[in-house]
């Protein structure tokens, strides 16, 4: 298995899928989530977008860019009537909630209507569906993702996947010790001294991974 298939079954299909599947669920009131399912759509969204683009990962700017592509190309591609709404949920949405945990305008979220998906209502609110959201996300990834890793007339593509990913942690890598090392500047360590044993449990969760806790898929 190769670094991009390890990565894409353990974050993309362990932790997006699981928590967008997560939740859809309901509590015993029948209330459910409906911001954190939208934002992590959209980080799915822009995550994927950037990973089957043909030219070198970029961190500044660029991610309008990516978010739309696999919008348009993926999720919703032609003949789909929400192929022109990329920028108004990343913008409106995505941006509003990010900064302010509401949306921009007059846009609405509600959970298990698909048929009020990508519609107005009476009173002109554009209402987005996002447990449905979370579905053609999980489904783009099977019709569009997972037949370039197995199909080997597509290496190709997945060798250009493979380098957008490479590049992702090379530059996330980078902003990682550029901010770990002005904390330290900031907070420098105290001297320890000897006044006895300091101790400290390195045992992993059960139920963690290498980054954070993967539940069932």
């Amino acid at each position: 298995m190769s670094r991009l298939d390890d990565f894409l079954a353990h974050h993309i299909k362990g932790y997006l899928f699981h928590d967008i599947s997560f939740m859809e669920r309901e509590d015993e009131k029948g209330r459910g989530v409906g911001y954190p399912l939208l934002m992590t759509c959209c980080a799915g969204i822009e995550f994927l977008g950037a990973l089957r683009s043909r030219r070198q990962f970029n961190a500044h700017g660029m991610g309008n860019q990516y978010f739309a592509d696999y919008w348009q190309s993926c999720l919703y591609p032609v003949p789909s009537p929400h192929r022109t709404y990329d920028q108004l949920v990343y913008q409106l949405m995505r941006h509003g909630i990010a900064h302010s945990f509401f949306t921009k305008g007059e846009i609405g979220v509600v959970r298990k209507r698909p048929d009020l998906h990508f519609t107005r209502d009476q009173n002109g609110l554009l209402l987005v569906d996002v447990v449905q959201l979370g579905r053609d996300v999980i489904n783009s990834y099977d019709a569009y993702i997972e037949p370039v890793l197995t199909d080997a007339s597509r290496a190709s593509e997945k060798v250009d996947m493979e380098r957008r990913l490479s590049e992702m942690e090379s530059d996330f890598s980078v902003q990682a010790m550029k901010q770990s090392g002005a904390v330290a500047s900031a907070n420098p360590s105290p001297v320890i001294g000897a006044t006895g044993p300091i101790t400290q449990s390195v045992a992993p969760s059960p139920s963690s991974g290498p980054s954070g806790p993967l539940g069932p898929n």
